[in-house]
């Protein structure tokens, strides 16, 4: 009974722990897609800057591809509804890149669900109705521990996309772009620069470029779940 007893205020802490604390969930890590399949995914991050943005959508419809925006909620102004729909009208998809680009892995449990739902909230008011975000990229490509994938999983998320080329010189880009690349740009100048360049001679070289939930596969599988 003393033996029970000694142990009991330990048991009673890893009951309260497992109480408050989300149920371990599997969180996919996607760092490109099918290699079988000659389709890639351009992704852009943050888009803090409207007016840049503006120039990139116009340069996806001219060559009439299909991208990823990964915007920070800080960045999402209802006065720029407009872009957001655009965005949406025009067949690109929009995934979760925090509120404010915080480091996951530097905050605690509470933080990292506000910091991603905080950012679906922005995006909801500015688009005037609720958008279903299939996928999340950590700020940094910042997750590697489980406390941050656990309750990245409890904000809702399952799909979390990385990348596997990260180049600004358009030459060097194409070299290293292969099937099922997921490719890493930000809404900057020289970001802008680099895919004015890329953007034919991919489509020269045979790649599709498709949103990543296309890439991945995503949005089928949602859809055979609701069947």
């Amino acid at each position: 009974m003393a033996h029970m007893k000694k142990w009991l205020p330990l048991l009673l802490i890893m009951l309260i722990f497992m109480s408050c604390s989300p149920a371990l969930a599997v969180v996919t890590v996607y760092h490109r897609g099918d290699t079988e399949k000659n389709q890639i995914a351009i992704t852009v991050d943050d888009c803090y800057n409207i007016e840049r943005m503006r120039l990139f959508l116009d340069l996806f419809a001219k060559e009439e591809i299909h991208v990823t925006f990964y915007p920070v909620g800080a960045a999402i102004k209802e006065e720029n509804a407009d872009l957001w729909q655009r965005i949406l009208d025009e067949g690109h998809e929009i995934g979760n890149h925090t509120n404010d680009h915080s480091n996951l892995t530097k905050c605690d449990g509470k933080t990292i669900i506000f910091q991603l739902q905080h950012m679906e909230k922005k995006l909801n008011k500015a688009l005037g109705y609720e958008y279903t975000i299939r996928t999340m990229r950590p700020p940094y490509g910042s997750f590697s521990n489980a406390k941050t994938r656990n309750y990245i999983s409890a904000a809702g998320y399952k799909h979390l996309v990385m990348w596997s080329v990260n180049q600004q010189d358009p030459k060097k880009a194409l070299k290293s772009i292969k099937n099922g690349s997921i490719c890493l740009f930000h809404a900057n100048r020289l970001d802008l620069e680099c895919l004015t360049e890329l953007i034919p001679m991919l489509k020269e070289k045979g790649f599709e470029m498709v949103t990543i939930s296309d890439l991945l596969g995503i949005a089928q599988e949602e859809e055979g779940e609701e069947i």
